[in-house]
């Protein structure tokens, strides 16, 4: 019981975390803690994403997000972001590198699923940090 409860509260602590830019997904709620309140001038990309089997993924890009515009996909794998190697990194260190303040830029490098199989070599997205408004 403990765990069902403990999993209850990770889950609308990460609800209230989505307001900042970039969500948790559930399936990381082991390792993970969102900041909830970030300060105001903070962005981020509109994008949910979760860790899965050592790899950072993208759940969910928001419609209309700065994620979408630069191209990231649902399902994409994070292979770095900025200089930093994405591959068993921790989903909180994730979330950190990818907020910051509105305006500024961030460079993910993600592979893409192939139809059968396996993931795409690295592609360079590069897009801009902004305040996000979830819909």
């Amino acid at each position: 019981m403990h765990v069902r409860w403990m999993r209850t509260v990770a889950g609308l602590l990460c609800a209230l975390a989505l307001s900042a830019g970039v969500g948790v997904g559930l399936p990381a709620l082991g390792t993970a803690q969102a900041q909830l309140a970030p300060p105001a001038d903070f962005g981020g990309l509109g994008m949910l994403i979760a860790r899965r089997q050592g790899h950072i993924v993208v759940v969910r890009v928001m419609p209309g997000s700065a994620a979408e515009r630069a191209g990231v996909r649902n399902g994409d794998r994070i292979h770095r972001i900025g200089s930093e190697r994405a591959r068993g990194m921790a989903l909180q260190r994730a979330v950190e590198l990818i907020r910051g303040p509105s305006g500024t830029p961030v460079r993910l490098w993600v592979r893409r699923p192939k139809r059968r199989g396996g993931h795409s070599a690295p592609v360079l997205i590069r897009a801009v940090r902004e305040a996000i408004r979830w819909r």
